[in-house]
């Protein structure tokens, strides 16, 4: 597929975040990858600039690094469930599936058999509730965000 570049008339075509993810919402996160597989899914072009700086907040407290990553199973899985259900995009089905599997039971039960090199059991079960929250989360999500706004 050609690739192209975004320009200025090509916003209205991508649109907006999606308002059932990220902070603030019950997905917790995950806008910033939806919003990047539909600017790929349109055939637009990703390039990578080296100069670029992101600054993340390094989490100091225990509770606080097991709550971010639990933020991110919630937020990887609601992200899936929003290609899922918005694009019918069933190979998002078969990844999540393969990613749950290969990735996030695997690293608990490493952590549940203390096998060397793997992570504290009680973030890898973060991960995991997370996870499994994920597709809920977002359905919740979307109806607060269809929910008119009181005035």
């Amino acid at each position: 597929r050609r690739q192209r570049q975004m320009c200025i008339r090509d916003r209205a075509e991508v649109g907006y975040f999606d308002p059932a993810l990220d902070g603030g919402t019950a997905s917790l996160s995950g806008g910033d990858q939806e919003f990047f597989y539909r600017v790929l899914l349109l055939g637009f072009q990703a390039v990578y600039e080296p100069g670029a700086l992101v600054w993340h907040r390094h989490r100091r407290e225990w509770k606080a690094l097991r709550d971010t990553i639990y933020g991110y199973g919630v937020g990887l899985f609601a992200w899936w469930t929003c290609a899922l259900t918005q694009k019918r995009d069933l190979q998002v089905l078969k990844l999540s599936l393969w990613w749950f599997g290969s990735h996030v039971i695997k690293q608990a039960l490493h952590a549940f058999l203390r096998r060397p090199g793997s992570i504290p059991l009680d973030l890898a079960l973060a991960e995991l509730f997370g996870s499994i929250y994920g597709p809920y989360a977002y359905l919740r999500a979307r109806q607060e965000a269809n929910r008119p706004m009181s005035t």
